[in-house]
């Protein structure tokens, strides 16, 4: 499906109120058809008028004694609608061409089974996506799923190129019947969209279904595309010259920016490349096409209707694949399914088994990668993995009634009180109740670390200053009196992007030292124990800490109880704590309870970007009281001039229409028609400008967007003499990023992808022959062949390597890019035996075929070293350009001038934690690109980027608190014992350890009435 916005109401009536605009002489006969429930209830059936289409686009009902379609007064303002449009493969327009000449009965048979298909692909859409946004009582905005559209179908027959091609347009009229008024109202598309793909599998494998039943085998091409299988690959190119110039003119434009073409680009393209309405008699191209197809592949058609079975057709797409043989596979198979290694026992198909079992398959693998991201997620991106993944025919249908029975057992529960269609697990949720229940649990637990006076006098600032020459803020005092005085096992520290968090630890560590105790840190990142090493403390990372805990303590014994004895007496740091996911915090209280470490406590920032897994256990703990210090003043900014420092603050404090309008005058507008090309360019010629007065560091949201700074900033520095003119090639490899139920199939790799064994990154010296080629892939058995680059060859079993605690690989994509000296370069893994760190920053000095120069920058142990590298060093594979880094990446650091983008194209991404992320690195000035300053705000406004806590979202939790208004005046007794719950330690301490006065980041009486609620559920 492919959706355009309809931008004229008369104009359309006209185009899609046609049998077909090509050809003359059916213009008189209309079979455009209504649809849809909204439809339905306006009494609306049947062949649709053009008058009438006219007027519901126009937003007027054909009736005029009926319900008003839209509450816009202003006719200019108001949008027409939008066409989603179904286009079948060419292999299924020319059966039907065949079938129309060889046997008429069964072309109305297919044309029926591809309106069913698009009725299908419609009826997943209004479903669920048929939305629309109302305005609350406190003025602020929610979507309303509403279940109905009103649109109508027509087939058309013919591209604008005059080749044969079935498709059909679905104007969908800008209005829907909200459930809650009864009142109709616009649409909200946004859901549309981003789940387009959805609807397009929808139809697709409805399609696919209704032909294997006509006994046409069907044969998958990549992720999407599919075809007839036996169809002539000659007549398929013949026929489909619209889609050749279209690929031309994109290859035309990656020619001339040196990048992909990017959908929208397509479809732009396809816009420009639109040839004129012809006027074209039926007959005259019936005949026209069946001379051409004779001509280029004789009796090609007539075979493809003789290749119909008597029996169901059957998906044919190759499953064995490369240096793998089909009868090596059958006896294997055979084998393993006696031995039981074939099967694929997990969590879900426990709890339900499910009579379809290869659609709980693949729904149990949509889900168990989406909940392996995001504690909260999409029914909608399980459904989507779950139909890409799937094989020709698997209708949504089954894979829906497959997630029903899912949510009936309990393992899938609704989530959808802030997103609509929002779900998570049951799974999840005692992850969530465990890791809430360790935090109740320790309340009050922690030993008395210091007497309380003797930390009233540690503390006072004129003690400080003496001992340590140094001048701490109230936040970093309050900072290290909750670190060392909370009588909770849990605490937290949270602190705004340059509070002086290290000023705060390195006095902690001083007193807790002369005290007998020792600070202890470990950080989700090499990088942020790197910074925590600095102020003299003990770090490392939190996966090296548990593997190591966890692996000693299991051992038991002398061994754990040596474990025990060294941190009796240790103040656990984690720091950036709000980048931890659910799984790592479950495993921290529960090795931190077993250890008895007398405190942990958490130092981070709710507002900043979270981790890339599930869960979002900072805000949890502290949403549900656990002991809190905030460090407030920013002290990063203090020589940037007043209105970005002002910026700053107010986006720390949630406030980010009024940090906006601070930052307005250093944002830089591209234009909302500005592609993301002209977005890169302007970011580079700011990059220029900026670099000339300091050091500038370019931020950016996406990776997509940091291939294309590169691209555009190299080709400048070529220009300027700044780049040598000679280049090597790198076959710089790529991670695909699967989780780990994608990891664990091997429907999710390619021929030809690379294979990265983890301890290749822990050997010692070069070179290491660590990567492996992809030759051969057995989906049957779930088996990949790799092959070394010295020639050997081994099979990964993937069953296997279920069994296994953590992937013992990692995979890889592989394109060349090009070095030339002069070059700006970063690590993208680690290789600690030689002090490389992901991230870490080189240039390149010399360069040729031989050997490549490096010198290290930054910070690190190896600042300012030279190395000579082979030019094949398999270590250069993994580095990329260092031009440009992510928001992800940039959390942490802080640079002198920071020049940062974010449009409105990356959708969720335009959030408030990216923001605040991006415009708080700065410590002397910064520039903001966008394309549309207007709709970017909208989105950021209307996002706030944070990671969710299932616990919130819970249907059920919120139905209880609408039924219970007991519980709702019990959560504002709670909310008054929370505010009261950071206690001052002494007269002589800043009171900044309490929660504080900001709106946005306290908890509204409903959002603790609902924890309330969730209590009292067992939830």
């Amino acid at each position: 499906m492919t959706p355009s916005r309809i931008s004229s109401a008369s104009g359309a009536a006209g185009y899609y109120a046609k049998d077909d605009y090509y050809i003359e002489g059916e213009a008189g006969a209309p079979n455009l058809e209504w649809g849809g429930k909204g439809a339905a209830d306006l009494g609306l059936a049947g062949r649709v008028s053009a008058e009438d289409l006219r007027s519901v686009l126009d937003g007027k009902n054909p009736d005029p004694d009926g319900p008003a379609l839209t509450a816009s007064e202003n006719k200019a303002k108001h949008h027409a609608g939008w066409d989603f449009t179904f286009a079948v493969p060419k292999s299924v327009t020319l059966l039907v061409l065949a079938a129309e000449k060889h046997d008429p009965a069964l072309a109305d048979r297919l044309k029926e089974h591809i309106m069913g298909a698009n009725q299908a692909a419609m009826g997943y859409l209004e479903e669920n996506h048929a939305i629309t946004r109302v305005r609350d009582k406190e003025g602020g905005v929610r979507e309303v799923l509403t279940g109905n559209l009103l649109y109508g179908s027509v087939m058309h027959v013919t591209t604008r190129g005059g080749d044969p091609h079935i498709h059909v347009h679905n104007p969908i009229a800008n209005t829907t019947k909200n459930p809650e008024t009864g009142q109709y109202g616009a649409l909200e598309t946004r859901q549309m969209y981003r789940w387009q793909q959805n609807t397009s599998l929808v139809a697709a494998r409805d399609l696919q279904d209704r032909l294997m039943s006509e006994g046409f085998s069907i044969q998958r091409k990549g992720k999407l595309g599919w075809e007839v299988a036996g169809s002539s690959a000659k007549l398929v190119a013949e026929f489909s010259s619209r889609s050749q110039e279209i690929k031309a003119a994109a290859e035309g434009l990656e020619a001339e920016r040196g990048v992909e073409a990017t959908a929208g680009q397509r479809t732009m393209l396809q816009k420009q490349t639109r040839k004129a309405k012809g006027e074209i008699v039926r007959e005259a191209l019936q005949a026209e096409w069946a001379e051409r197809a004779e001509k280029v592949d004789p009796g090609a058609m007539m075979r493809q209707l003789a290749a119909r079975s008597v029996e169901r057709g059957r998906d044919v797409t190759e499953t064995v694949l490369g240096a793998m043989s089909t009868g090596v596979s059958r006896i294997r198979q055979v084998v393993r399914d006696l031995r039981g290694e074939n099967e694929r026992i997990d969590h879900y198909t426990v709890t339900v088994r499910d009579r379809d079992q290869e659609a709980q398959q693949l729904v149990t693998l949509g889900l168990k990668s989406a909940e392996e991201r995001e504690a909260v997620f999409s029914k909608h991106l399980v459904m989507q993995k779950a139909l890409m993944a799937s094989s020709a025919g698997m209708t949504y249908e089954r894979l829906k009634a497959s997630f029903d029975r899912l949510v009936v057992a309990g393992a899938i529960k609704d989530a959808d009180q802030k997103v609509v269609g929002a779900v998570t697990t049951e799974r999840t949720i005692r992850r969530e109740q465990e890791i809430i229940g360790a935090m109740e649990a320790g309340k009050g637990k922690a030993p008395e670390l210091i007497a309380r006076d003797d930390l009233e006098r540690a503390l006072d600032p004129v003690n400080i200053k003496e001992r340590t020459g140094m001048t701490l803020t109230g936040g970093q005092i309050a900072g290290a009196a909750m670190m060392l005085g909370s009588r909770d096992r849990y605490a937290v520290v949270e602190g705004f992007a340059g509070v002086g968090k290290s000023t705060s630890l390195r006095v902690t560590n001083e007193i807790a030292e002369r005290n007998g105790f020792k600070l202890y840190g470990i950080a989700s990142q090499h990088r942020f124990a790197d910074e925590i090493r600095k102020t003299g403390v003990v770090a490392r990372t939190v996966e090296s800490f548990l593997r190591g805990a966890e692996t000693r303590l299991n051992a038991g014994g002398e061994e754990a109880a040596r474990l025990k004895r060294d941190f009796s007496k240790t103040i656990l740091i984690v720091d950036e704590a709000s980048t931890l996911t659910n799984d790592t915090m479950l495993r921290l209280t529960r090795v931190a309870d077993r250890l008895e470490i007398p405190a942990v406590r958490f130092l981070g920032d709710r507002g900043q970007l979270g981790g890339p897994g599930a869960g979002n256990p900072f805000k949890a703990i502290i949403d549900r009281g656990a002991e809190r210090a905030e460090m407030g003043e920013i002290l990063r900014q203090r020589h940037a001039p007043d209105h970005l420092r002002d910026a700053v603050q107010h986006m720390a404090h949630g406030r980010f229409k009024e940090g906006l309008a601070k930052l307005a005058p250093n944002i830089l507008e591209v234009g909302k028609d500005g592609d993301n090309a002209a977005v890169a360019q302007k970011v580079v010629e700011a990059y220029l400008d900026q670099r000339q007065a300091r050091d500038t560091q370019i931020v950016v949201a996406t990776n997509a967007m940091r291939g294309l700074v590169s691209v555009q900033l190299r080709e400048h520095l070529k220009n300027s003499g700044e780049l040598g003119a000679r280049e090597h090639d790198v076959a710089r490899l790529y991670e695909k990023k699967l989780t780990r139920a994608e990891h664990l199939d091997a429907r999710s790799y390619a021929l030809g992808d690379k294979v990265v064994d983890h301890k290749g990154f822990q050997g010692v010296g070069t070179p290491r022959n660590m990567v492996e080629t992809i030759i051969g892939i057995d989906q049957v058995n779930n088996l990949l062949k790799v092959r070394g680059e010295k020639g050997g060859e081994r099979l990964i079993d993937l069953n296997a390597e279920a069994d296994r605690k953590s992937p013992s690989f990692a995979s890889f994509t592989e394109r060349a890019h090009p070095i030339a000296a002069g070059e700006k370069m970063v690590w993208e893994a680690r290789f600690g035996d030689r002090g490389y760190e992901r991230g870490g920053a080189f240039s390149v000095l010399a360069v040729d075929s031989r050997s490549v120069t490096i010198r290290h920058e930054g910070e690190g142990k190896l600042a300012g070293k030279t190395e000579t590298l082979s030019s094949r060093d398999e270590a250069l594979r993994f580095s990329g350009y260092g031009y440009a880094m992510t928001a992800d990446r940039a959390q942490g650091a802080t640079f002198d001038g920071v020049v940062f983008e974010l449009t409105s194209k990356v959708g969720e991404a335009a959030n408030m934690a990216r923001l605040y992320v991006q415009a708080s690195r700065l410590s002397q000035d910064a520039r903001m690109v966008t394309d549309d300053l207007a709709r970017v705000s909208q989105l950021i406004l209307q996002q706030d980027g944070q990671k969710p806590v299932a616990l919130d979202h819970l249907r059920a939790a919120a139905e209880a608190l609408k039924q219970d208004e007991r519980d709702r005046e019990r959560g504002g007794q709670a909310l008054e014992k929370d505010r009261d719950m950071s206690k001052d330690m002494g007269r002589g301490l800043d009171t900044s350890m309490s929660r504080g006065p900001d709106k946005q980041r306290s908890r509204t009486k409903e959002q603790q009435t609902s924890l309330q609620q969730q209590q009292g559920m067992g939830l």
